[in-house]
């Protein structure tokens, strides 16, 4: 509103007809996949886009979002001098930059560091079961970590859950994080460190793009809105490595 402009919230179009219905401006697109068919709509539609996030198989450059790969290798960091030694990652298998980055900020921290990479994987649409598995043959290997960071949102609850079956106290034995916050986590038990990716920085910013796009400016290139801010919490208490 203090653009004067009204904001209205719709499902992605799924052909060029609900593209026509939309009757807007322009489109502010969330967490596009690799070649986002809502995006290649708009774009023949010829309806101004800003994506938060960007579509992996283009560069445009007309997206906003945080630095996925420094807010990453804070949250690796963090864990790191609260006493981790082998850090496991749950992330999910989707054509996303989110997980791109995480992904690859994850295995250079790990190279930098001289640690092993220990990944599983968590089903998107049921990430709190599916981090539970994952954790829990983790727990159960040979060889078990002593932490864990996720990259998809309820991952970590499903974390704390297969924590508790096998045996292992958070943090005492377990420290646990999310890349990406929101109140569930905050209100766990115990409550879970996360970093909160400054959502209402992001859509501001990707407001103010989309204003510029839609009144004809050149690209300047994207917009990242800092790295995270780190919400350390009770699963990352743990003070000093075994």
């Amino acid at each position: 509103m203090e653009m004067d402009q009204l904001l209205l919230i719709a499902r992605p179009p799924q052909n060029l007809a609900d593209v026509t219905r939309l009757e807007v401006d322009g489109v502010i697109l969330v967490d596009p996949e690799a070649l986002d068919p809502s995006l290649q709509l708009l774009d023949a539609g010829g309806t101004p886009v800003v994506t938060v996030d960007r579509d992996l198989a283009r560069d445009d450059g007309w997206w906003v979002g945080v630095d996925n790969l420094a807010a990453m290798a804070d949250l690796l960091a963090h864990l790191h001098r609260r006493g981790a030694t082998r850090i496991a990652f749950l992330t999910a298998d989707s054509p996303w930059a989110w997980f791109a980055d995480t992904r690859a900020a994850y295995s250079k921290w790990c190279a930098d560091h001289g640690f092993a990479e220990v990944i599983g994987k968590v089903v998107r649409g049921d990430p709190e079961l599916s981090a539970s598995l994952a954790m829990t043959e983790l727990l159960t290997g040979d060889d078990p970590p002593d932490a864990v960071v996720t990259d998809v949102y309820g991952g970590a609850l499903g974390v704390l859950r297969a924590a508790t079956s096998c045996g292992r106290k958070v943090p005492d034995d377990l420290l646990v994080a999310s890349a990406v916050d929101g109140h569930a986590l905050e209100t766990a038990v115990p409550a879970i460190t996360a970093l909160d990716l400054q959502p209402m920085d992001i859509g501001r910013a990707a407001v103010q793009m989309l204003a510029r796009r839609i009144a004809g400016e050149p690209s300047t290139g994207p917009k990242l809105v800092g790295a995270g801010v780190l919400q350390s919490r009770g699963s990352t208490l743990r003070l000093a490595a075994h």
